[in-house]
């Protein structure tokens, strides 16, 4: 085994340990297959105009197959990198909603963000920054959970941290604002609710499934030397991240002045 699968194993199990928990003693599957159920549950039921809105969101697995779980949604309430299958869906709305931000144009540095770098030697700062690639290659917090049936997986609690923040940060090797532990996350879009009134918010996942393969991506595999058996296990891999449709309940929420 190598060293990258030793670390991603004991990642994926941590992340199991903190976020899942198990099926229900008694559990029985409300469809055949892959089928997901997805709750919204905010911290608060109203907030006062200008407060940061809270909340937590849940995935059960109602099926009667595991379900590969991926999605940066649950690790990061800015969505991660920008390609989640989650959308907070606010009525009334005024921009579309997102669950994910433009930060802006990533942090810039000189040399690798070391500390101590000003007081080492050129051999020293060689070996730093080699040993900073190789934790910057690893990604430390990633999702990667199969879900079995009856299992519920929920998202980690998220601070929203700004670029400055971020950047000075990894600029100088101190820690980032430490996240606020707890099961709530904050909704990073926060000018979704700039005016009193009343609120109803839904989650919704759409990850619909892949078309079929095109006769040239199969033929082009073949050309690559790729038996029937191994081009078939490649394109269900592939079919495996898709998760379906769900949408939570709709939930209230006051906006106070």
């Amino acid at each position: 085994m190598s060293e990258r699968t030793r670390l991603e194993m004991e990642r994926d199990a941590a992340t199991r340990k903190e976020l899942v928990t198990p099926a229900p003693p008694v559990f029985v599957p409300k469809a055949q297959g892959r089928k997901l159920e997805i709750a919204l549950i905010p911290q608060k039921s109203m907030i006062r105009q200008g407060e940061r809105f809270w909340y937590r969101a849940e995935i059960r697995n109602v099926g009667t197959v595991p379900v590969k779980i991926t999605d940066s949604f649950i690790d990061s309430g800015s969505g991660g990198d920008g390609w989640s299958k989650f959308r907070l869906v606010i009525s009334p709305s005024t921009p579309q909603p997102a669950l994910w931000v433009d930060a802006g144009e990533p942090c810039m540095f000189e040399h690798p963000p070391v500390p101590g770098w000003e007081r080492m030697s050129e051999s020293e700062r060689e070996a730093a920054s080699k040993q900073w690639a190789r934790e910057q290659a690893f990604p430390k917090r990633h999702i990667n959970v199969l879900l079995a049936p009856g299992e519920t997986i929920r998202t980690r609690d998220w601070q929203a941290v700004s670029r400055e923040d971020s950047c000075t940060a990894w600029k100088t090797g101190k820690p980032a604002p430490e996240r606020p532990g707890g099961l709530f996350r904050e909704f990073e879009d926060s000018k979704q609710f700039a005016r009193p009134g009343s609120y109803t918010l839904k989650l919704v996942l759409d990850s619909p499934p892949l078309p079929p393969p095109e006769r040239a991506e199969v033929e082009e595999l073949r050309r690559k030397g790729f038996d029937a058996a191994t081009i078939q296990r490649h394109f269900a891999s592939l079919s495996s991240y898709s998760l379906g449709h769900a949408e939570s309940p709709e939930v209230k929420v006051e906006v106070a002045p």
